[in-house]
C-alpha cells in the first residue's frame, strides 16, 4: 500500500469486504487487499517489518481475543501470505470474512489514545519504537483525520449537501481519491453528521477500449454513473459492496457517484481495475482530470 493513512487502511478493508460480500467475485481477489491492510496497520503501529513475528503477535494481541483465537489468526495470516505467493490455495470465504473482522478490531484499537495503545503492546521488542513515535503518529493522525474539511486539490470534485436528498446549499471540495471513512463525524462543519449527501465526479481517460471493473462500497446508499449511465444503484441504508464489469471505449469518460448518509457510520469508496487479471484498486490520479463543466453541465468532461 503506497499510503499508510487511516483512509488507506479503510479502503483496503472495504475492498476486501466488497469482494467477499459479492457472490460473483472469487474470494481469492480479496487476498491482495488483506495483505495491504495488514501492512498498513503494521505501519500505523510503528512496526518496521510487518512480517516480524513480534509485530504480528502484537497486532493480533490488539484484538483482545483468547489465546487460541490469536493463534488461529496468526495461522490464517500465514495461510493468506502463502496464497498470495501462490504456494497454497486461498482460505474459504468464511475464514476471510472472519479475518477482515479481526483486522477491523486491530484498526479500532490503533485509533485509541496513545496511553491505551502503548499499554496494549508493552513488553514487545518494538514497543520502545511505539512509545517514541506514538505521539508523532497520533499528532499526524489528528492533522489528517478530517482532510475533507480543507478546499483541497485533486481530480475528484465533491459537492456536499446538508440533506440526504442532494438538496440545499452545495459546498464544493476537491480530493485526489474517492475513499472516505467519516465514521460518526460530520464531513464538514457546515454539514450534519447524519442525514447528509454528496456527489462526486471526475473525468477518466482511457487510452484504448477496455473491460473495466468498478467496485463501490458504501454505508449508506450510493449510485455509480459512467457517462450518465447508471451502473450501480443501491439507494438504501446499510453497508453494501457491489462489483460491476463493463466495456468502456478509449477516450474521456465522466464518472459520478451519488451518496447519502442516514445515521451511524458513514463511508464510501470507489475502486477500479483496468486489467481483467488484477483486483480493483483506488483509481490512480494519472487516469483522472478535474471536471471543467459546471455542476449542472450535461457533460462536465467536454473540452478536455
Amino acid at each position: 500500500m503506497s499510503e499508510t493513512t487511516t483512509q488507506g487502511v479503510d479502503a483496503e478493508l472495504e475492498a476486501a469486504t466488497a469482494i467477499l460480500g459479492e457472490p460473483t467475485c472469487a474470494p481469492a481477489l480479496a487476498i491482495v487487499h488483506l495483505g495491504r491492510a495488514w501492512r498498513g496497520l503494521a505501519a500505523l503501529a510503528g512496526a518496521v517489518d510487518p512480517d516480524e513475528p513480534a509485530a504480528q503477535s502484537a497486532l493480533v494481541g490488539l484484538t483482545r481475543a483468547s489465546a487460541r483465537r490469536r493463534e488461529a489468526l496468526l495461522a490464517e495470516h500465514a495461510a493468506i501470505l502463502a496464497s498470495a505467493r501462490g504456494d497454497a490455495p486461498p482460505p474459504g470465504r468464511r475464514i476471510l470474512l472472519r479475518h477482515v473482522a479481526a483486522l477491523r478490531q486491530i484498526y479500532r484499537a490503533l485509533r485509541t489514545p496513545p496511553p491505551i495503545r502503548t499499554r496494549a503492546i508493552t513488553g514487545l521488542r518494538w514497543a520502545a519504537r511505539i512509545t517514541l513515535w506514538g505521539g508523532l503518529v497520533f499528532a499526524l493522525f489528528a492533522a489528517i483525520a478530517r482532510p475533507w474539511q480543507s478546499p483541497g486539490f485533486g481530480p475528484w470534485r465533491v459537492v456536499y449537501y446538508p440533506t440526504a436528498k442532494l438538496t440545499g446549499d452545495p459546498i464544493v471540495r476537491y480530493v485526489p481519491h474517492l475513499s472516505f471513512f467519516w465514521g460518526d463525524e460530520a464531513p464538514l462543519d457546515e454539514v450534519p453528521a447524519d442525514d447528509f449527501s454528496a456527489r462526486f465526479d471526475t473525468c477518466l481517460l482511457l487510452e484504448e477500449d477496455l473491460i473495466v471493473t468498478f467496485q463501490l462500497t458504501h454505508n449508506d446508499g450510493a449510485r455509480l454513473y459512467v457517462d450518465g449511465r447508471k451502473i450501480i444503484d443501491n439507494w438504501k441504508t446499510g453497508r453494501w459492496g457491489y462489483t460491476r464489469r463493463i466495456p468502456v471505449e478509449g477516450g474521456w469518460h465522466h464518472l459520478r457517484v451519488d451518496y447519502f448518509e442516514a445515521a451511524g457510520d458513514a463511508e464510501v469508496h470507489l475502486l477500479a481495475s483496468f486489467d481483467e487479471s488484477e483486483p480493483p484498486e483506488t483509481i490512480a490520479t494519472s487516469y483522472l482530470r478535474r471536471p471543467v463543466g459546471e455542476l449542472s453541465a450535461r457533460n462536465p468532461c467536454a473540452g478536455l
